[in-house]
């Protein structure tokens, strides 16, 4: 934990990556949450404790039965990919990524090495896009994950390369009953 007393290092927010219900950009996503558009609809396989068809806010481009490390990754690779891409990394002189990954705490169907398996996954893909070195750790989980990986980030040294952070949490809401959230947030060192 950072002492009460100890310097902070400004963050700043220099592109946004998001995949959501509602947008598959963060533009797009922002946009249809200030026109109140909603994507709940009853799901093809998902049922409630009575049995009863769940009625959830789908990503229409997913599989429905994509579940777990598998729909992880598949969301964290759309917005970290958005995210590379509008910081033109290459074109920027940037060499080396550096990604904090924020995901769900361990649970029935996401284990530890699910976790791994999606950091993995995440950075073959990214450098494969970005075309740099690309090193990603798992900094942070469940809800407040994004956010402990930035405070994480804050306590470091000034890296020598640019930081990403990718969250990807899962929310339980009374009204929503459940929503999928994916944030990403950039800084420079």
């Amino acid at each position: 934990m950072a002492q009460a007393n100890a310097p902070r290092r400004r963050i700043q927010v220099v592109a946004l990556g998001a995949r959501t219900p509602v947008g598959l950009t963060a533009e797009s996503a922002a946009a249809a949450v200030r026109a109140r558009i909603s994507r709940i609809q009853t799901h093809p396989v998902l049922l409630d404790g009575n049995g009863q068809p769940r009625k959830v806010a789908c990503d229409a481009l997913l599989e429905s039965r994509l579940f777990g490390k598998g729909r992880m990754t598949a969301l964290a690779a759309s917005a970290l990919g958005e995210a590379v891409r509008k910081l033109e990394l290459k074109k920027n002189g940037v060499k080396k990524l550096t990604v904090q990954l924020a995901l769900p705490e361990n649970r029935p169907g996401f284990a530890e090495t699910d976790a791994k398996a999606v950091a993995r996954t995440l950075v073959v893909q990214a450098a494969t896009e970005a075309g740099i070195d690309i090193s990603i750790e798992v900094a942070g989980r469940g809800h407040a994950g994004a956010l402990i990986a930035i405070q994480v980030a804050e306590q470091r040294p000034p890296p020598s390369s640019l930081r990403l952070w990718v969250c990807n949490e899962h929310c339980v809401c009374r009204r929503w009953r459940r929503c999928v959230a994916l944030r990403t947030a950039v800084r420079r060192g």
